[in-house]
């Protein structure tokens, strides 16, 4: 009872008490009441519990990035691309990779400070990764106007294991995964702000360091922007008059800030490595190369449709020493991927009509639907961005199962905690025995072994 009690002020934000159903409507609780009124923003972050779950969930995540983050003490994957890219900026050797430079630059600035090991590289990651939790927080708030929603995203992020895995490696997955949806969260507070133009601005320069990341930051960047643009279609308000001043200065802010940032990063990136500016030709190769990729022959390829069932976990590492197996598998936490893709399914076919879900809906077809046009290799950490837009649909329904049924909730974050205990070891790098391993290969594409 005494646990049950911790996890309803936890997901509360504070006392357990009854509310009148007028009273739930008036406070925002999902789908009853998700306009935004002015200075909710503001309001929101003078509230006495405004640091303390979110700031409780980004130390729980850091240390968990942290914990031996040194291990295993070689280049993991394509930390052997951009570790060593980043680290051609220390040396001043020109290379190629065909994403934006950004994140390859941050390693560098990091290695130049603190050095070339394994701890400096992915100490970037582990804090950026970290940031996602109190972010996820901030979204689901804000959707919701819900204390139980945000804290439930909030505990659904700490256990994700796709965004843990990438957290704790030195590559650039997690910038761009950070900067997209820190614009999103911008765009949906400059909703709600009676000064909507510093978080507009802010918006911009985010999604401008996401594209400079990688490309596949516009899908959330474009929803994102059709959020501003359009926000009743998708159950939101906007504070201020959408006047012509205010259009000329978003199309400036969301859509020419970002491209002269984009294009700052590659002036940063030819200075440092005594180049030539070739701006147009480097971007016009990297179009090229991603066009040229082939769409298939890697066995440890994941396409988009077996997103939805974890099919094939991408093995970042792995080491078999007589009876002991090590390994960092891709792998997101199958309880809460498994019933979130069930939900997902449900949201698209049913949840048009409500404009909350309608948003959800949009996001979930935007950062998932483009990788069935794409025609190139595809792998499980390309759901990412999926990842964290399910988690966030999965918070709003939670949350609104919390009201009247707190025990069917109380059981699917416990679930997703044993979960997230069980599969701990093929995120964090532990030794298991052979018949460990194996206990937890409950798909015969996730064996290690082909």
């Amino acid at each position: 009872m005494s646990t049950y009690l911790f996890f309803s002020i936890v997901i509360d934000g504070g006392p357990m008490k009854r509310r009148a159903p007028k009273q739930i409507a008036q406070e925002g609780f999902p789908f009853i009441a998700i306009g935004s009124s002015a200075g909710y923003t503001e309001r929101m972050t003078k509230a006495r519990w405004f640091l303390l779950v979110p700031g409780i969930g980004f130390m729980m995540a850091l240390g968990l990035h942290l914990w031996h983050i040194g291990t295993p003490n070689v280049l993991v994957s394509d930390e052997i691309s951009f570790v060593n890219d980043g680290w051609s900026y220390v040396t001043h050797q020109p290379y190629f990779d065909p994403h934006p430079p950004l994140g390859k630059l941050m390693l560098g600035v990091v290695m130049k400070l603190f050095g070339y090991a394994p701890d400096v590289w992915r100490s970037v990651n582990a804090i950026e990764g970290a940031l996602l939790i109190p972010l996820l927080w901030w979204i689901v708030r804000r959707l919701t106007k819900s204390n139980a929603s945000a804290n439930i995203a909030v505990v659904l992020g700490l256990v994700d294991g796709l965004v843990l895995a990438d957290s704790r490696l030195g590559m650039i997955n997690i910038p761009f995964v950070l900067f997209s949806i820190a614009g999103f969260a911008a765009i949906l507070t400059a909703l709600s702000s009676p000064r909507p133009r510093r978080w507009l601005f802010l918006a911009g320069l985010v999604m401008g360091l996401a594209v400079s990341t990688k490309w596949l930051a516009a899908l959330v960047i474009i929803p994102a922007i059709l959020v501003w643009i359009w926000p009743k279609f998708f159950g939101q308000q906007r504070t201020v008059a959408w006047t012509g001043t205010l259009k000329i200065f978003s199309l400036l802010v969301l859509v020419v800030w970002p491209m002269i940032l984009y294009s700052l990063v590659f002036v940063v990136h030819f200075a440092w490595l005594h180049l030539p500016n070739t701006f147009w030709s480097l971007n016009a190769h990297m179009l090229r190369y991603h066009l040229s990729v082939p769409a298939t022959g890697d066995p440890n390829a994941q396409p988009w449709w077996g997103w939805l069932l974890a099919w094939r976990p991408f093995p970042y590492w792995a080491s078999v020493q007589g009876t002991t197996v090590s390994t960092i598998r891709s792998l997101p936490n199958v309880w809460v991927w498994w019933t979130g893709s069930l939900l997902v399914l449900w949201n698209l076919v049913r949840g048009w009509k409500n404009r909350l879900q309608r948003l959800l809906n949009v996001l979930i077809l935007f950062v998932w639907i483009p990788f069935a046009v794409i025609q190139r290799v595809m792998y499980s950490y390309h759901a990412l961005l999926f990842d964290v837009v399910m988690i966030i649909m999965l918070s709003v329904w939670l949350g609104k199962l919390w009201s009247n049924h707190r025990r069917m909730v109380f059981v699917y974050l416990g679930m997703s905690i044993v979960t997230f205990i069980f599969f701990a070891p093929w995120w964090l790098n532990i030794p298991l025995s052979t018949q460990q391993n194996n206990l937890r290969t409950w798909l015969p594409s996730w064996s290690i072994t082909r």
